[in-house]
């Protein structure tokens, strides 16, 4: 095992150098404050951290690594403002490779906490500790850091009340968590809330290793949809993982983007993906994404926001062009190769074709993959391949769920909406909201009034949950305002709500549904068919 490197000394910067760095560590909320801990761990080349965290943090914070710890003299300087050993130059922070370098981070975090100290270096005999109030003191400990943070904002209660509740707040922090996992698969890393393991993940060195922990923090529908990235040109290094186009999502969640192991947000990466996928991509879904760049630090900036979320790059239009053209390619092999790269699984189809199936059973059908963005296309052997429009089926599939709840008297399932919506109606529409309140309401509606013309959305339809509420209401509105039977408003609705394409995991029942009645949502080629299109 290779003995961790000798720590640097912390200094205190001189004016100048402290002057050209972005000022002030940001502690917004418990989240920040892990954010950056686990940063000075990793500086630490710790191999082994470990958080433990209760009532969401804002009680206690203590993240313990097994870097190379801070020796005994420079335990003083290390709450003190404008004081690391990650930067001791212009020309170092030009270049800077560590996750931190402002040397305020503790300082920042001991001025609104109760805070403590504890290390111990390679070269110390044992260990020391030290808070904001008291002097260093001997204490035992072994080699690496210890920092404990004890009710955060007690001395500011002002921003103490704005905190959110306590699972809001730790949902924040593992994200935190999660996102560090991500950028180092050689750190061993543990989560703990409220004694209760959360997250704990082992070193990861090898691809099935990389692999596992991915899908502990992905899930495992991500690794099973994604397709890896590996891209390379001189100076330029891009490798990670990217969901497919028809398994895009419908909430831009799982977006992890590193430059030198710092994850970044940045509309030039964010432009370049979505130009990636291009018409691949089906309107209302989100890419997902676990990606790498690797390339000089001198040729981007970090030191652009408190934060350290943003970057600067001093060639952006190179940075694009090379983002685009890996992830293309990714993209462009993930529909050209289904086979090899999508995953596609063989076996015997739950549906039988219309008058093409034999007494023998259901023909052998592959799944090839999404074409437009919404149409299924499988291959059916000799029979041909066929186009099953998804978002048609579910939207037929729904409309009839709704007509079946009326015609025997209930009413439709509602969904209640995690935000409320808010909406401006006009005369006219509140005549028609009001009138047909009670139709609203069997078809799964929750609406109520504000104000002299706001109203407010708290429920739509359950099996229309995926679609905009405002579409969906506007579109009972103008049926209902123009004289329409109830029985016409499933139909309306449904059509309305067809959407983005239903997630994987709905395919195989929506094939079976379009199986009984193929008309209007198949279609079938034959390889005649197929003949004269290629001629």
């Amino acid at each position: 095992m290779n003995s961790p490197p000798a720590p640097r000394r912390i200094r205190t910067l001189d004016t100048l150098l402290a002057n050209q760095i972005a000022a002030g560590e940001v502690v917004e909320r418990p989240a920040s404050v892990v954010k950056e801990l686990l940063e000075n761990s990793l500086d630490a080349a710790a191999t082994s951290i470990e958080v433990d965290v209760e009532q969401g943090g804002v009680a206690l914070m203590r993240v313990h690594d097994d870097g190379c710890g801070i020796a005994a003299a420079d335990m003083p300087l290390a709450l003190a403002r404008h004081a690391t050993s990650k930067v001791y130059s212009q020309d170092e922070l030009m270049r800077v490779m560590s996750l931190g370098f402002r040397g305020e981070a503790l300082a920042s975090i001991a001025s609104v906490s109760r805070l403590t100290l504890s290390s111990r270096s390679a070269a110390d005999e044992h260990g020391c500790c030290i808070d904001a109030h008291d002097g260093p003191a001997p204490c035992a400990h072994p080699r690496g850091t210890t920092v404990e943070v004890r009710d955060l904002f007690y001395n500011t209660p002002a921003r103490r009340k704005f905190l959110r509740a306590e699972r809001t707040e730790f949902e924040h922090l593992a994200e935190v968590v999660r996102r560090v996992a991500l950028s180092r698969f050689d750190v061993a890393l543990t989560l703990r809330h409220n004694g209760r393991q959360v997250l704990a993940v082992r070193p990861a060195l090898d691809a099935h290793q990389r692999e596992q922990r991915l899908a502990a923090i992905c899930g495992r529908p991500f690794v099973q949809q994604a397709v890896s990235v590996d891209f390379t040109l001189p100076g330029l290094q891009l490798r990670g993982w990217l969901l497919r186009p028809e398994a895009a999502r419908a909430q831009a969640d799982l977006q992890y983007f590193y430059i030198n192991g710092r994850v970044i947000r940045d509309r030039v990466v964010t432009h370049a993906v979505r130009q990636a996928y291009g018409d691949a991509l089906y309107p209302g879904r989100h890419p997902a994404y676990v990606l790498y760049l690797e390339m000089d630090p001198a040729q981007v900036d970090v030191n652009v926001h408190p934060t350290k979320h943003e970057v600067r790059f001093r060639e952006t239009r190179q940075v694009h062009d090379f983002l685009y053209r890996a992830l293309r390619a990714a993209v462009d092999d993930a529909v050209a190769a289904p086979v090899a790269v999508l995953g596609v699984r063989e076996g015997t189809a739950s549906y039988q074709p219309g008058a093409a199936a034999t007494a023998a059973g259901s023909p052998v059908s592959r799944q090839l993959g999404v074409v437009a963005g919404r149409y299924l296309l499988l291959d059916e052997g000799e029979q041909g391949l066929r186009l099953l429009d998804l978002p048609a089926v579910r939207a037929r599939q729904a409309a009839q769920a709704m007509r079946t709840a009326l015609a025997a008297g209930g009413q439709v399932k509602g969904q209640p909406l995690l935000l409320p919506v808010t909406l401006p109606l006009t005369e006219q529409q509140q005549v028609v909201v009001q009138e047909y309140h009670g139709t609203l309401a069997r078809l799964g509606f929750d609406l109520g009034r504000l104000g002299p013309q706001q109203w407010v959305l708290r429920q739509v339809p359950a099996l229309l949950r995926h679609a905009a509420p405002e579409l969906l209401l506007q579109v009972a509105m103008d049926v209902l305002a123009g004289g329409a039977d109830i029985g016409l408003l499933p139909s309306a609705l449904a059509d309305a709500a067809r959407g983005p394409l239903p997630e994987r995991g709905e395919w195989e029942g929506l094939i079976a549904a379009a199986t009984a009645q193929p008309a209007g949502v198949s279609v079938m080629l034959s390889p005649a068919d197929l003949a004269r299109l290629l001629q």
